[in-house]
């Protein structure tokens, strides 16, 4: 296996000692940057902000390790792609919804706040919803945080500055010099998605090379750099 490929461990949540235990050995064992968790939750599970998960953070929290939120439409039922007949139609919502019904979840019920030295990855959902998403969070704090989220002691939108959120972003994303603005460009990672039947590599690298709507300091810290403190790369 190529040294330049770097797994991350699968965590069993239907058991979250397992998960905890499974995340420690990858990590100190395998030398994996962290664990993936299903942003496409069964309905019988509880979102990832609920406590029985802390076991878990509080362990990558001692491992001071990335969390990569990632889905699938294989994964059977759910409420972001239901009641969708066709794939066109579960595959344009499952990530994105899949991504803000968890981080909605994680926010508010303060993990990031909780175990800060986390740092969670949005993966294949692209970047151009986070702005949007991000006021809303905002919004929402600010009229009913002190009440429902005691758990924060600031504004949402802080954890995708501050190095707690990390969001994958596509080559070719039209609003992505707009996330840029409103988010900077420390925490935008390179989507290749190899090798999925949708995936654009290598030619999505030029896409993002020739783009004359970025700076060329942004593209190096979404091809490489971001990526590299993310998943703490030598």
């Amino acid at each position: 296996v190529s040294p330049r490929l770097r797994p991350m461990a699968l965590l069993p949540l239907q058991d979250i000692a397992a998960a905890a235990q499974e995340l420690r050995r990858g990590v100190v064992e395998l030398g994996m940057p962290g664990g993936v968790l299903p942003a496409h939750s069964a309905p019988a599970h509880p979102l990832l902000g609920d406590a029985s998960y802390f076991p878990l953070y509080e362990e990558a929290q001692r491992l001071q390790c990335a969390l990569a939120l990632h889905t699938g439409a294989s994964i059977t039922g759910g409420p972001e792609i239901e009641p969708f007949r066709y794939m066109i139609e579960a595959h344009t919502l499952i990530h994105p919804f899949a991504q803000m019904r968890q981080l909605t979840s994680l926010i508010f019920r303060g993990v990031p706040e909780r175990f800060p030295a986390i740092r969670f990855a949005c993966m294949e959902a692209g970047a151009g919803w986070v702005p949007y998403f991000a006021q809303r969070l905002d919004e929402e704090y600010d009229k009913r945080g002190a009440v429902e989220a005691p758990a924060l002691t600031g504004p949402p939108s802080r954890f995708f500055r501050n190095g707690q959120i990390y969001v994958h972003c596509e080559a070719g994303e039209a609003m992505l010099p707009h996330v840029v603005a409103y988010l900077g460009e420390d925490h935008l990672l390179y989507s290749g998605d190899y090798p999925h039947w949708d995936n654009e590599f290598p030619r999505n690298i030029k896409v993002l090379r020739d783009r004359d709507d970025l700076s060329e300091t942004a593209k190096q810290k979404i091809l490489r750099e971001n990526a590299r403190r993310l998943y703490r790369l030598s």
